[in-house]
């Protein structure tokens, strides 16, 4: 489903039942799922934008309960950094309390 006004630029892959309500002229095309085997996956700034990962962190911390701590760390890559920021910023404008642990590995992060 294409939503009204939106462009589409040639080239593009839509997967079927997909929703598409912005334009696309980056990246590969639309998704229809947004999480994959190993959580959010996609390109970054085509498929995970920090517009997203804003939205993400803001959805995230209307379910934990105001006040909670939620860690955030990244892997070495710069658009992890900049992807990071962004989800830390959507969790403190829910009222979430952060704990940046900067860069660590996925195990760790999860045992923490």
């Amino acid at each position: 489903m294409i939503k009204p006004n939106v462009y589409i630029w040639p080239t593009k892959y839509i997967e079927p039942y997909s929703v598409v309500d912005s334009h696309l002229r980056w990246g590969f095309g639309a998704r229809r799922r947004l999480f994959g085997e190993w959580g959010i996956e996609g390109i970054i700034n085509a498929d995970m934008t920090p517009e997203l990962a804003l939205k993400v962190g803001m959805a995230i911390g209307t379910w934990a309960k105001p006040g909670s701590y939620i860690a955030v760390a990244r892997d070495p890559f710069r658009p992890s950094r900049v992807i990071k920021r962004a989800l830390i910023a959507g969790l403190m404008a829910a009222g979430i309390k952060v704990l940046n642990l900067q860069m660590a590995p996925s195990p760790v992060l999860r045992f923490y």
